[in-house]
């Protein structure tokens, strides 16, 4: 997927890579989006919300959680889901097959995934 910012006259974008379990994960902050792709999907979120990783609780899983800052890692308002590097394909899976933020972030490695 190739993702393109073109910057028009009087309007502003930016645009964060982040290394999230030897995955780059990109946040943008754009006035206009246009998707040229069957398949793919974009979300458009309107405030920063806070990430946690955990890549030791189990083997080849890593755990990524994001709810809204300062939201206690017990109360059920978590989207989490997992990069699974258990065979040669990483796959992503969700908490309850779907990303809600209605998991407890807590509960990630007792959590079914799909």
């Amino acid at each position: 997927m190739i993702i393109t910012l073109n910057k028009s006259v009087g309007a502003s974008s930016s645009a964060t890579v982040t290394d999230v379990g030897g995955k780059l994960s990109m946040d943008v902050n754009v006035t206009e989006i246009t998707l040229d792709a069957a398949n793919d999907s974009i979300e458009i979120r309107n405030k920063a919300m806070s990430l946690l990783v955990d890549k030791t609780t189990t083997a080849s899983i890593t755990y990524i959680g994001e709810a809204a800052p300062g939201t206690s890692e017990a109360s059920a308002n978590w989207r989490i889901f997992i990069l699974d590097n258990s065979t040669s394909i990483t796959k992503k899976k969700w908490a309850d097959g779907n990303g809600n933020f209605d998991n407890i972030w807590s509960n990630r490695a007792s959590l079914t995934y799909a």
